[in-house]
């Protein structure tokens, strides 16, 4: 056992956890057929193990100076070296400080990128099945969503670069969403293919927006390679942060990173310009510093504890439910099920959430019938109970 506990159980019930507190609205929504004191949830990408010791005791630091006033990233230097050393040491890129943008969420740093540097009608790639509110941010800032859609063999996906380049070839196609590593997939994409899609993106004229926000959150045996450090270049906006890693999702903590001064001075103007000034609160400002300085070990020990949920969910599967195709991920701790043998997506989700009291997500959302997500950055005892729910509900369909 290491340093961290992570097998132990946190109930978070009745913390405002969109996770766990949020069953009625859910049921309302569809996303739920039943939700109780002992339902499973696993539909939201959000830890239920304890932040680093570090990032707790920095933001009671800030708890304990009673005083919550206005606050400047930049009052010092602490907070874009935290953000530069961090991905120097463990990517090798050399970010320079004044590259980053704070935004409050990622989504809200693609809505403004969207706005920035397309018009109305414009149209913009994705890669489905993918993080489905891609498709909103898309849609809600009146732009028009293309699909290249993933190539799939034996659960593993790769890009269809014929079909990209038709899609960003046409004169209407001003940008492109990577998913790096990709939701839910949980492709690691490799130097070739980053390679591809940066010589594309500047061939045709393309902003590229990176969303790498799980880019901490791969297995062991991998290699992370953020698209600015591609070989080929191109006009590139990466959306990079703490919020998944470390498990402060509700801090909003987003940096943008833009190399071309020109493009990322306008980005800056169009967001004062839209929402006004955007800056991090005093507990944000203090968990990005000390995740980036103190939270490398509590990462490891993270990973590993991980990897061996996903090691877990292999096994059981090939012995128990061997009808359910899957795939360990090369990143996220993202599990995308296929469950189609048994059914379509609604008849599975229902058995799920009805009879065995697990919540997932609908695999359609993201763009693929038959597809169950799941995020299992939870307890193996929690994991084994979920899953033994799931083989009671379908294990008997194998006879």
């Amino acid at each position: 056992m290491g340093k961290y506990n992570f097998e132990q159980k946190i109930d978070r019930h009745g913390t405002r956890s969109t996770k766990w507190d949020m069953g009625a609205q859910l049921i309302e929504a569809g996303m739920a057929d039943r939700f109780d004191e002992d339902t499973i949830s696993v539909f939201t990408a959000d830890m239920d193990f304890l932040c680093p010791p570090a990032i707790v005791e920095g933001m009671q630091k800030i708890t304990n100076q009673k005083i919550y006033g206005y606050t400047q990233m930049d009052a010092d230097l602490e907070y874009r070296d935290a953000v530069c050393s961090w991905h120097k040491r463990r990517y090798g890129w050399n970010i320079k400080p004044e590259e980053i943008t704070y935004v409050n969420g990622t989504l809200n740093a693609m809505i403004r990128a969207v706005l920035s540097f397309t018009k109305p009608g414009d149209q913009i790639v994705i890669q489905r099945p993918v993080y489905s509110p891609f498709q909103m941010v898309i849609e809600n800032a009146g732009r028009k969503l293309l699909d290249n859609h993933l190539k799939k063999e034996e659960n593993y996906y790769t890009m269809d670069l014929e079909d990209l380049e038709e899609k960003l070839a046409d004169e209407n196609t001003t940008m492109m969403f990577l998913c790096n590593p990709h939701n839910p997939v949980g492709r690691v994409w490799r130097m070739e293919e980053l390679n591809e899609v940066c010589r594309l993106c500047r061939k045709y004229n393309i902003v590229l927006v990176a969303d790498e926000i799980h880019a901490d959150l791969i297995r062991c045996n991998e290699t992370f390679i953020p698209c600015a450090m591609a070989e080929e270049k191109c006009t590139l906006i990466t959306c990079t942060g703490i919020n998944k890693t470390f498990n402060v999702a509700g801090l909003q903590c987003t940096n943008v990173i833009i190399s071309d001064e020109k493009m990322r001075n306008k980005y800056q103007n169009e967001l004062l310009a839209q929402v006004g000034p955007v800056v991090p609160t005093p507990f944000a400002i203090e968990a990005v510093i000390q995740a980036y300085t103190n939270c490398d070990e509590w990462l490891e020990e993270v990973k590993e504890y991980l990897d061996e949920n996903m090691r877990w969910v292999e096994e059981f599967l090939k012995e128990k439910l061997p009808k359910v195709g899957f795939r360990t991920p090369e990143g996220t701790y993202v599990i995308w099920l296929d469950f189609s043998a048994y059914g379509t997506t609604e008849e599975v989700f229902h058995r799920l959430s009805a009879d065995a009291n697990v919540v997932m997500d609908k695999g359609t959302k993201y763009g693929e019938e038959g597809r169950i997500r799941a995020c299992i950055p939870i307890s193996r005892s929690v994991l084994q109970e979920m899953f033994g729910r799931i083989y009671t509900e379908f294990g008997a369909d194998m006879l």
